[in-house]
């Protein structure tokens, strides 16, 4: 859910401005919500999509609250598949595969709070 989205369509980025994010938290969680953003802006480099990467200029985030968490069972909040035992183990990056992953230029958060949460492993810890 989103307050505003605004998109200046650029070349070679364009621009996406964000306004009052905020995304539920799964089902059984004390925390109403995963993530709230009060701002933001992402610049999206959109020739690198030409090469089929996902590179970002930069991330700035104002004031983002962000709650991760694991059940029990080892299930992640962030898992948002069909199979979230499945999503939630990642797999070790090979060198040779480093492209999986967007390039970020730089990334600027103000006044953010992260909460992760392991509910087997007896895990609390807050970051800010």
């Amino acid at each position: 859910i989103a307050d505003g989205i605004a998109i200046d369509w650029g070349w070679p980025v364009t621009t996406i401005t964000l306004k009052g994010v905020s995304i539920d938290n799964t089902e059984g969680s004390p925390e109403p919500k995963m993530l709230e953003l009060e701002s933001g802006r992402i610049g999206l480099d959109v020739s690198e999509l030409l090469t089929f990467e996902i590179a970002f200029s930069e991330i700035l985030l104002d004031k983002p609250k962000i709650v991760l968490e694991k059940d029990k069972n080892g299930n992640g909040n962030w898992s948002f598949g069909k199979n979230p035992e499945g999503a939630v183990a990642a797999e070790a990056i090979e060198p040779e595969n480093d492209g999986d992953i967007p390039t970020i230029g730089r990334i600027l958060i103000r006044d953010g709070v992260l909460r992760y949460k392991d509910a087997a492993k007896k895990t609390d810890l807050t970051m800010k």
